[in-house]
């Protein structure tokens, strides 16, 4: 699996906002196919009492190749396919994509994309990469 170039400043900026990345990837079994899926990050946060508070899974894309909606076709096509392996696991993982700003500035300046974005109900972490930040939750 090749690893997205903002991998490691996504992976810094979530355990920075105090989340703890508990897999790098984050492995999803499909046994009866022989499957697998490879989400980029697990990470978890507990509250003060210790009690796990939430789960989440995370798919990290830069969308820094020339075609942005190739490569939102791609991320997707994964996110949708992932969300249905959790959903079928039965897994209590909440699925984000995380994204640099400029990555979120690209998507947003389509509109057919914004329109995919609310019609699959898409969650996204968007970071700013140089300083390593969580700067917005898009639920």
């Amino acid at each position: 699996m090749a690893r997205d170039i903002i991998h490691e400043a996504i992976r810094e900026a979530i355990e920075r906002a105090g989340w703890n990345v508990t897999n790098d990837p984050l492995t999803i079994d499909l046994t009866e196919d022989d499957t697998y899926f490879d989400i980029d990050l697990g990470a978890e946060r507990e509250t003060s009492e210790g009690v796990t508070q939430k789960v989440l899974a995370i798919e990290i894309k830069s969308f820094i190749r020339s075609s942005v909606i190739n490569a939102f076709h791609e991320a997707l096509g994964q996110y949708l396919n992932y969300q249905a392996a959790i959903h079928e696991q039965g897994l209590d993982y909440e699925l984000f994509m995380a994204i640099s700003e400029e990555g979120w500035e690209r998507l947003s300046s389509f509109k057919f994309i914004q329109r995919r974005i609310k019609q699959f109900k898409l969650q996204f972490i968007l970071v700013n990469i140089q300083k390593k930040e969580i700067t917005k939750w898009i639920r």
